[in-house]
């Protein structure tokens, strides 16, 4: 199953790692974190939503400086089964989950890697067939998560053969902006006379970004919103009655999306 990676900022221990899962799901993956240096720690949340019992293991996790996180991990969610070497039956696919508050919330799971993937097969007769390598690790550098996986998409003399891939996960840098540089992001849906107002306010550390533009999405529909000083406010009049999701996708990444209701 693999025994996961643990990752560390300011004080704040990152740890995530599979075990098996409830009734006959062989395996989920786990994050627990400690705000103490790794004295006392959270309770276990599992980050793989899927309601199959199909396995997930060999965890990875990486922290970057402007505190978000990126867990990776093999995910069989997508197959019936799984044959070594058979280039015919695909197995599993890398999946990945992302926190952009240093683990406090995490933003939904997701597939990382492009296909699922058949279970390569180990050609050395001095190794158990299934092997593939040690257990992987993951590392972040200023803009994006990087990680590699085993991958036995490409088959030679009709089989599944062990290659590396590689992959990258933005860690919230886009636009120039890191999320370490913001503060909060806040919506509301404001009841006033005449009618209501749709408001979001984008909060940064400094005023190192004013002028700069940000994208703040309401509905799907994308706004630019210049930074004044080391604020950045949207304001929508007349939204419309009933829940609107609000996100910012520019920097994409630094917080999950808000959806307030409008009376």
């Amino acid at each position: 199953m693999g025994w996961g990676e643990p990752a560390a900022l300011n004080n704040v221990v990152h740890y995530v790692y599979a075990q098996h899962g409830a009734g006959n799901d062989a395996g989920d993956i786990f994050y627990i974190r400690s705000t103490d240096s790794g004295v006392t720690f959270s309770t276990p949340l599992k980050l793989n939503t899927d309601t199959t019992t199909r396995p997930q293991w060999q965890p990875n996790i990486s922290v970057s400086s402007g505190g978000t996180l990126f867990a990776m991990w093999y995910d069989a969610r997508g197959s019936a089964s799984c044959q070594k070497g058979n280039p015919g039956v695909p197995c599993y696919q890398m999946w990945g989950r992302k926190s952009t508050d240093n683990g406090g919330t995490w933003l939904a799971d997701m597939a990382f890697s492009d296909v699922i993937t058949p279970l390569p097969a180990q050609p050395d007769p001095g190794i158990v067939d299934c092997y593939v390598g040690d257990y992987d690790y993951a590392s972040a550098v200023a803009t994006d998560h990087i990680s590699a996986w085993a991958d036995g998409r490409v088959s030679v003399s009709g089989q599944s053969q062990q290659d590396t891939f590689f992959d990258k996960e933005p860690t919230g840098a886009a636009g120039g902006i890191p999320c370490g540089d913001l503060v909060s992001f806040q919506v509301r849906c404001k009841s006033v006379t005449g009618g209501d107002k749709l408001q979001a306010r984008l909060t940064l550390t400094d005023t190192s970004h004013s002028g700069e533009q940000v994208t703040i999405t309401v509905d799907g529909n994308p706004n630019s919103v210049t930074i004044n000083g080391n604020v950045a406010k949207l304001q929508i009049n007349n939204p419309g009655v009933g829940p609107h999701t609000v996100e910012l996708t520019d920097p994409a990444g630094c917080f999950p999306p808000s959806t307030p209701n409008c009376p």
